[in-house]
């Protein structure tokens, strides 16, 4: 195991320290992370998860961000006392209500600018990704879940193994311990609704209010990625999981 990461602190609510992968530490972090893909697939495929270094404003960063990057490199981050954020992350409690925390995402340097990955949403076997999400869904049951209503699952609470299935080269399944929560608000009757306040896991409370800044995009079945964009807005229609988007940044919060 390599030693400690020290990446700077960018924000810091209620004892929650938020980080980009940046600094010093950034390249070995990404030498690393470029080494787990290899003992997992013995080559690096093309686009899988694919991060890079970049200077951003005179600091080496870490770009990139995407489900398959965030599990891999959580693999890592959770050896050294970090993980990805979750969609309770990035809210905060204010007046009884849980509200979008812009400030955090100001304090990152992320609102307007990134996109943040959040996991995956299971609605069932059929649909996007069946191949993928028929495995997942075997897991989930055997764990006492079921797909009545959407099941959101975070990219830390998820690993990513080779496969030998013809529509690609990798499968999902269950980390230790996962995560899984079970999210109504993000059935596919809800798609583009407006939201501002969220419940306490961070999803929406619906308002259909004209001045509702934010909105939601579901899918009908299957396996989707789950994000945050530049907007606020929560986005869990994404059917290519392997994919890296170059807009986007690893946020991370200690679990020390």
């Amino acid at each position: 195991m390599s030693s400690s990461y020290n990446f700077p602190v960018r924000a810091e609510i209620k004892g929650k320290k938020y980080s980009f992968i940046e600094g010093p530490d950034a390249p070995r972090f990404l030498e690393e992370y470029n080494s787990v893909i290899m003992d997992t697939f013995e080559y690096i495929p093309n686009e899988l998860g694919k991060l890079s270094i970049e200077d951003v404003d005179r600091v080496p960063t870490v770009v990139g961000c995407g489900l398959v990057s965030s599990v891999f490199a959580n693999r890592i981050l959770k050896i050294h006392g970090h993980r990805t954020v979750d969609i309770s992350d990035i809210h905060k409690k204010l007046e009884g209500e849980n509200i979008f925390d812009y400030s955090l995402l100001e304090a990152l340097g992320v609102k307007g600018v990134y996109c943040l990955d959040l996991g995956v949403f299971l609605r069932s076997r059929d649909g996007s990704n069946s191949d993928l999400a028929d495995k997942l869904v075997d897991q989930v049951e055997e764990r006492g879940f079921n797909l009545e209503v959407p099941l959101y699952i975070p990219s830390y609470s998820l690993e990513v193994i080779r496969s030998d299935l013809e529509v690609g080269c990798l499968e999902l399944e269950l980390g230790k311990n996962p995560r899984i929560v079970k999210a109504p608000e993000l059935a596919h009757e809800n798609n583009l609704k407006y939201f501002e306040t969220t419940d306490r896991r961070g999803f929406p409370r619906f308002n259909n209010k004209d001045e509702s800044t934010r909105r939601i995009f579901t899918e009908e079945g299957g396996l989707t990625a789950f994000s945050l964009n530049e907007n606020g807005d929560l986005d869990s229609s994404i059917e290519y999981l392997s994919e890296s988007n170059n807009n986007g940044r690893l946020v991370l919060v200690n679990i020390k």
